[in-house]
């Protein structure tokens, strides 16, 4: 039923064209139509997004992905996701699909209780659903600074900056909600009776046939709807700007300009790759080499967008047109915000598995046996889904770096004392050859500890570069950071620093 919260409102739908009408009568048989089966999808979803939510936050919390920024940044998204699809779970099984918590055969759905639940609800999902957004506005922000400083090492890139971060994020958006905590209260509506449900509902309360019990909603406060609808309006301009508008707008720039720092980096190492560097000995096949970060975040900010922007445009239409913005919008099309909200809480997992070697290789750790594990991997102990290398823009010394990082799942028990020999060459001074060395493959130190891979014969420092099924090692001035595993398997995290 339309009801008429500003009754001085100004139109949207006021046209009595056929496009209009015809517009709003398929938009209501849309609404009808989706209606029924919104409930159960909504409850697939948000089961499957605490799960792999859950998973998502043990996988990023793993010691080798902890220190990143952009992971701490994602573990945060993670638990405000967990904490709406929660509180939309336990909405979603009692006030769409009818399931009652309660002991007796029926029960009273709207009571003071389960309206204290409700406006829970509401106000953390807008609370939490806006830290989300704000937060993905700071990794595009942290990935666009790392892009432009050139430096992986930079302070902006660490979990400390991120923590900092999050919590001022998270502190202000509460504040830009409290005014949505104040139009909202709860109000009594009329009572209920255990009667209309018939004689068993009438069993469970003792036989009273006069039993009746009050049933509450929430409202707008009559203050907020004065003058007009001045101070409710006010509240949506704010929210919608604030916490849709804004952040929207950021996260569109920010992909944009992310966007063509990949171009660069691209056309750059497509020059050098061009100017004569071979990263294999294998002419046959040629190797693509990337930056998995950037892609995999654009992919998730899109996703931000889609489901953002449409939230946004929404909001601010009600606040110019109340009536028919609630009557009309809101009534048809709500199911469908909350939908594309819940996707959106759902998808960070996903992204990762897809688009992050190194993250499926953690997450293997963590959710697989020793047993699968070894089956996966090959008699070289490395598997192929879980290889990456990825380019990373450094400095060092003045001179512009090429970082290249490695992720590699291997299997001790196949590894074997072999010596190899390769060369490094500088690609724009003069172009001659550092003399090769022959070195031993050295096995995994304790987890995470810092070992230098060095001549047996100088001090040299060694690098280990992957070529097939052999280790090829060159002189550097990097080291090699071997993680065990457990016994049998280890993860090899290898940096590789060429000059450009």
């Amino acid at each position: 039923m339309a009801r008429n919260i500003c009754p001085n409102d100004i139109s949207l739908f006021s046209g009595n064209d056929t496009f209009t009408q015809l517009s709003l009568h398929y938009l209501d048989l849309f609404h009808n139509f989706y209606a029924k089966p919104h409930g159960y999808i909504c409850l697939i979803i948000c089961i499957f997004g605490l799960v792999t939510n859950f998973v998502h936050v043990i996988v990023l919390t793993r010691k080798s992905l902890r220190k990143s920024a952009v992971n701490c940044i994602m573990t945060a998204v993670a638990f405000c996701d967990m904490g709406t699809m929660l509180t939309y779970l336990i909405y979603n099984l009692h006030f769409v699909l009818g399931f009652s918590f309660s002991t007796k055969s029926c029960s009273n759905k709207y009571s003071y209780n389960w309206n204290i639940f409700l406006f829970i609800h509401i106000i953390g999902s807008i609370l939490l659903h806006s830290t989300t957004l704000w937060l993905a506005v700071a990794m595009a922000f942290l990935r666009r600074i790392t892009l432009r400083t050139n430096s992986f090492n930079s302070s902006w890139q660490k979990a400390k900056i991120a923590r900092k971060i999050c919590v001022v994020i998270f502190l202000f958006t509460f504040i830009s909600i409290i005014p949505t905590i104040l139009v909202h209260n709860i109000v009594k509506l009329n009572k209920w009776y255990p009667k209309d449900e018939g004689k068993m509902c009438i069993d469970d309360y003792d036989g009273n046939e006069n039993a009746s019990f009050q049933q509450y909603t929430i409202d707008f406060p009559e203050f907020v709807l004065k003058n007009n609808c001045r101070i409710f309006k006010g509240n949506l301009w704010l929210s919608g700007i604030l916490n849709k508008v804004i952040p929207s707008l950021l996260l569109f720039f920010l992909s944009f300009s992310l966007m063509s720092k990949l171009k660069i980096a691209q056309e750059k190492r497509r020059k050098l790759l061009e100017n004569g560097h071979k990263l294999s000995h294998d002419n046959t096949s040629k190797r693509k080499y990337t930056d998995k970060t950037t892609p995999m975040l654009l992919a998730i900010l899109i996703v931000f967008l889609m489901t953002e922007v449409p939230q946004g445009v929404v909001m601010i239409i009600t606040a110019i047109y109340t009536n028919d913005g609630f009557n009309v919008l809101y009534r048809n099309l709500a199911d469908i915000l909350d939908l594309l909200s819940l996707i959106n809480s759902s998808v960070n997992f996903v992204m990762y598995c897809v688009m992050s070697s190194r993250y499926r290789a953690t997450f293997l750790q963590v959710v697989l046996n020793r047993k699968l594990q070894n089956y996966i991997t090959n008699k070289n102990g490395v598997t192929t889904l879980l290889f990456t290398k990825e380019y990373i823009p450094s400095t060092s010394n003045g001179n512009q770096l090429l970082k290249i990082k490695n992720t590699i799942l291997q299997n001790n028990n196949n590894q074997e004392e072999l010596s190899f020999i390769s060369k490094k060459r500088s690609i724009n001074n003069d172009k001659k050859d550092i003399p090769t060395v022959r070195i031993k493959h050295i096995g995994t130190s304790q987890y995470r500890d810092m070992t230098k891979v060095k001549n047996s014969i100088d001090d040299m420092a060694y690098f280990v570069n992957d070529n097939k099924n052999q280790d090829d090692v060159e002189i550097c001035d990097s080291s090699s950071i071997f993680e065990n595993k457990s016994e049998n398997n280890s993860i090899s995290k290898i940096e590789e620093d060429i000059q450009i």
